[in-house]
């Protein structure tokens, strides 16, 4: 009772705002970078018996150029309007708000679409290592399991499955 008076703690980082976060340069890079090339480590298995004799360096430096530009232009415009949003502000504000709606709708789409036919091509991977874990032990039934979880219904199960798993991850973020 007869002490000092305690200090309230502060609530947010800056007062006049609050909680302020911004993304340097480097890191708008990097990150259009990983989310541009998100895909490919799924795709490189394909690549060699679906394309044979293919040149893929020549591929890869072919497909880095275009991708380093639009990571480059990301960046540009991060760094020339902080704080203000994503694909939605940059292309409304470059172009036209009806464009940076189309844009962002579909990106929208394109996301929930590829994020299905990721976990499917996850189903799909899932049946292979278990075919091959039946193959190495020698077991009939692993193989059995493999061939069962390649059918389309239970392929759409086991991708309903693992959609849900991560939708749950991204809802409660542990």
């Amino acid at each position: 009772m007869g002490g000092k008076p305690s200090v309230p703690s502060k609530v947010f980082a800056r007062e006049a705002t609050g909680l302020v976060k911004e993304v340097s340069g480097w890191a708008s890079f990097m990150a259009t970078w990983f989310l541009v090339t998100g895909g490919v480590p799924i795709f490189i298995i394909t690549y060699y018996y679906v394309y044979p004799g293919a040149n893929f360096l020549l591929a890869f430096v072919l497909a880095l150029l275009p991708t380093l530009a639009l990571a480059g232009l990301y960046t540009v415009f991060s760094v020339s309007m902080p704080r203000s949003g994503g694909d939605y502000v940059f292309v409304s504000r470059g172009l036209h708000p009806f464009l940076g709606f189309v844009n962002s709708f579909s990106l929208a789409a394109a996301f929930l679409i590829s994020q299905g036919v990721y976990a499917a091509f996850l189903g799909y991977y899932i049946g292979y290592q278990l075919y091959t874990q039946g193959i190495i032990s020698g077991s009939t039934s692993l193989q059995s399991l493999a061939s069962t979880v390649e059918t389309p219904v239970h392929l759409f199960v086991v991708t309903m499955i693992l959609l849900v798993f991560i939708y749950t991850l991204a809802i409660l973020r542990p």
